[in-house]
């Protein structure tokens, strides 16, 4: 299976964040900066990230993401980071995806 792309655009600032879905169940973060063209590989998280719940802020700074691995504690949650990693500065718990 080839691996999906999902590309999110900070609005204020030449950046963006890929996530790259494959193989199978696990999310490669990448940051990309347009000014120089230059992709910066990050996290590897071994679940799914929801990309439509999920946004980056419009400096580019800090990502916002809904993500589920369906294990104890939490099961699913929404966290924010700083791209390109998914280590949680914040985290708000869910439980469920629904």
């Amino acid at each position: 299976m080839t691996p999906r792309l999902w590309v999110l655009q900070a609005r204020s600032a030449p950046v963006a964040v890929i996530l790259r879905r494959g193989p199978s169940r696990q999310v490669q973060m990448i940051r990309w900066d347009q000014r120089d063209d230059s992709f910066e590989c990050g996290q590897w998280f071994k679940g799914r990230v929801y990309e439509r719940r999920s946004d980056l802020s419009p400096d580019g700074e800090h990502f916002i993401y809904f993500a589920a691995n369906h294990k104890p504690p939490h099961g699913s949650w929404t966290a924010i980071s700083r791209p390109p990693y998914f280590t949680a500065l914040a985290l708000w718990p869910k439980g469920e995806c629904w």
